[in-house]
């Protein structure tokens, strides 16, 4: 399963509904909204029973419009596109892809397919290697943030059915299409390169004399496959931490032992046999423990003493959550929140009673979008908690700090995927009048 972060969040309350009363009516709106409420883990829930709870809700919600794609309308056909997407994301099944296809196909020929129904298609096509239907949407409907396929030089041949994974080169936007060779003693990561905490493993693990050469020599680095390559954060991952040279996955399927390709997990095997799992990464002791799985592995001279605890530095390159963040970060945010003009569900409605929409920075968001935003939200004591980054995708920089910044929550901007860089001011004005007129509807 593919890491997902459907919520950037510090805490978890209650969940809390809004009455957007000025959206536009959509007749599947409200299923859809139910249906992502629903989309998250449930407590002790194995990632199998996940996958087919969530695709269960899926046909219980969606299953009838589906069948009739070429009856319902506009704003329901955009629904349905991203409830497939949606749970696409959470299955390994390209059923949902497909169903994505159909949608997309529908909306262009009504002309009603816009930039970010083409980049989310385009990406799914992307992980799940069809990449010559991504490359025809790629050549006939580019948008921003769509990403060129690179150059793939095929050493796997025929072996279509064994486990593969694409090797970055250095210095060039070129892929190697190899079969994947497991240590048979030794350790599996799957990691992200975007991940602060896997950076501190890699950074750790790098600068350590015990731990680094049995990971040059005994150890193996994955990341899930994405939707996009993004080689530069490869490449620069690899130059600066050789013992954790990452690959990228072919197919996610083949690795059917990898229930959960949370980043960092460490899978310990012996002759061949998968005896240990530890997941994720702690700033103090994470060596220590890391250097104990791995003496019993049989990986490190007995004669060499076991070092003592000691405090691990961070060295994290990206902010997913403020929790992730260094003490000046994280400091700065709960500043921000502090001094945020919306604090609380109250002033969230004052503010939308008080602003007109021509002023606010909610008019960046589609009507979809800002039901979505709106329903997601979760407020404490402090301020705002939890919201639905995905809302943001293809927004510039600019839009989703300014209407981050009613929240207190614009340091989190950098770490939000698929925004584009600043447009001209004349781009981001007709945006913002096209959908003022869409919201005003």
């Amino acid at each position: 399963m593919r890491a997902k972060y459907f919520w950037l969040q510090l805490a978890f309350s209650g969940a809390i509904s809004f009455n957007a009363a000025s959206a536009p009516a959509m007749t599947l709106v409200d299923d859809y909204l139910a249906f992502r409420r629903a989309i998250n883990p449930l407590p002790g829930e194995t990632v199998a029973a996940q996958e087919v709870r969530i695709q269960n809700r899926y046909d219980r919600y969606f299953r009838v419009a589906q069948s009739r794609v070429h009856k319902i309308s506009d704003a329901d056909l955009h629904i349905l596109l991203r409830a497939a997407i949606d749970t696409g994301k959470f299955t390994e099944t390209s059923r949902f892809l497909n169903q994505a296809l159909t949608d997309l196909n529908e909306l262009a020929s009504r002309g009603q397919a816009v930039d970010r129904d083409y980049l989310d298609v385009y990406q799914e096509l992307v992980h799940y290697r069809r990449l010559t239907e991504a490359k025809t949407i790629f050549r006939d409907h580019h948008v921003d943030g769509m990403e060129p396929i690179p150059t793939i030089i095929d050493q796997v041949g025929t072996l279509r059915h064994a486990r593969t994974e694409y090797q970055i080169s250095s210095g060039r936007d070129e892929l190697i299409h190899r079969l994947s060779v497991l240590p048979k003693t030794g350790i599996l990561v799957t990691a992200s390169p975007h991940c602060g905490y896997a950076v501190n493993a890699a950074h750790t693990i790098h600068n350590d004399p015990i731990l680094g050469p049995v990971f040059r020599d005994h150890s193996k680095w994955l990341a899930p496959p994405d939707g996009r390559y993004d080689l530069s954060a490869f490449q620069d991952w690899n130059n600066a931490y050789p013992e954790a040279t990452l690959s990228i996955t072919y197919r996610q399927s083949d690795w059917e032992f990898i229930k959960n390709w949370g980043s960092p997990t460490f899978y310990f095997f012996r002759n061949g046999r998968l005896i240990r799992k530890l997941e994720g990464w702690r700033q103090e002791g994470g060596g220590q423990k890391l250097e104990k799985i791995v003496r019993s592995l049989g990986l490190i001279n007995p004669s060499m003493a076991l070092r003592q605890p000691e405090k691990e530095v961070s060295h994290s390159t990206s902010v997913k959550t403020p929790d992730g963040t260094t003490n000046s970060e994280h400091n700065r945010h709960l500043i921000n929140l502090a001094t945020a003009p919306i604090k609380s569900k109250g002033d969230l409605d004052a503010y939308l009673k008080r602003t007109p929409p021509s002023e606010s920075p909610f008019l960046y968001l589609s009507p979809l979008d800002l039901k979505i935003f709106l329903d997601g939200l979760i407020f404490d004591k402090s301020g705002l908690t939890q919201f639905p980054p995905d809302v943001f995708k293809g927004l510039a920089v600019t839009q989703a700090y300014k209407l981050l910044a009613l929240f207190g929550w614009q340091l989190v901007v950098p770490s939000i995927p698929d925004l584009r860089e600043q447009d001209s001011l004349d781009t981001l004005i007709k945006s913002a009048e096209k959908n003022a007129e869409k919201n005003d509807r």
